[in-house]
């Protein structure tokens, strides 16, 4: 099946058109009604996966990675308010004190994999993880609304990082 075709339909719900009206839309432009049938099949396969237990186990996963990277973020902010600078490992990190019972994660629950910190420049990281999913199949909007990182969390399978910097106003009061 043409990925083009499938592209077709896709904007064509995104452009408000039901089943119905895509259908006759390809049946004008000389589609046959198997090649039709086959198509809208692929996306809707596609545009809503069955929820599988290995597709449950790659989306929890990739939550707690989030969920983790965004603590870390927190966490990368609260050592350079205490410490006046970014930390140059996340093992840095232990010098914070804890909340409560929260259990501050270095590594990938899955893999045990330690996740990746990279200082930029002075007031500039990224924080990368291994991702099974990419955030549009699952479908996740990850948001973060905690801390100075207010930003989306997308991300494709495999490998990724995600940029952060310390806020302008951090940077001034620091300096002083």
């Amino acid at each position: 099946m043409s990925e083009a075709l499938i592209d077709f339909i896709k904007d064509c719900y995104k452009a408000g058109k039901t089943h119905k009206e895509i259908g006759a839309i390809l049946k004008e432009t000389g589609w046959a009604q198997e090649q039709i049938d086959e198509a809208l099949g692929q996306f809707v396969d596609r545009a809503f996966p069955v929820a599988s237990p290995s597709f449950n186990r790659k989306l929890s996963a990739d939550r707690n990675r989030i969920n983790d990277l965004r603590r870390l973020s927190n966490d990368i902010d609260q050592y350079f308010d205490e410490q006046k600078k970014l930390p140059d490992q996340l093992a840095d990190l232990s010098k914070l004190r804890s909340w409560g019972d929260y259990e501050r994660r270095l590594d990938d629950p899955t893999t045990k994999e330690l996740y990746e910190y990279k200082r930029s420049d002075t007031f500039a990281y990224e924080l990368c993880a291994n991702f099974e999913l990419t955030s549009k199949d699952a479908e996740l909007e990850w948001r973060n609304y905690y801390g100075s990182h207010n930003m989306t969390w997308e991300y494709d399978i495999g490998h990724h990082c995600f940029k952060f910097g310390i806020p302008e106003g951090k940077r001034i009061s620091k300096a002083k």
